[in-house]
């Protein structure tokens, strides 16, 4: 089966395609910035293959605590502490990668 960002189409048509992933099959990074804490989520396969952030919106918001507002295509905002918050994630099911956390640190 072909990935979500390796289809062309509506947004609508696609939507199928990305309610098969699960929280396990994405990556987070997490920092702080002031009293913030950014999360940066990306499809792990995603990442894998293309060494980047998945450069748009994702329809996961039915696995985010309510907490976590979209601020930019696949950056979350939230005035939550980062430990909460890295907790919270990963009792969802989704991964805390290295490499993707080094990644969003460098990237600033």
């Amino acid at each position: 089966m072909m990935a979500p960002w390796e289809l062309r189409g509506s947004d609508e048509s696609l939507l199928p395609y990305w309610l098969k992933l699960k929280p396990e099959d994405f990556y987070f990074a997490i920092k702080r910035e002031g009293n913030t804490t950014v999360v940066c989520i990306t499809p792990g396969e995603y990442y894998d293959a293309a060494g980047m952030m998945y450069p748009d919106s994702m329809p996961i918001n039915r696995y985010l605590p309510v907490y976590l507002i979209e601020t930019l295509e696949s950056i979350y905002e939230t005035s939550e502490p980062l430990s909460r918050v890295f907790e919270d994630l990963l009792q969802t099911g989704f991964i805390h990668d290295s490499d993707f956390q080094s990644y969003i640190e460098i990237a600033k």
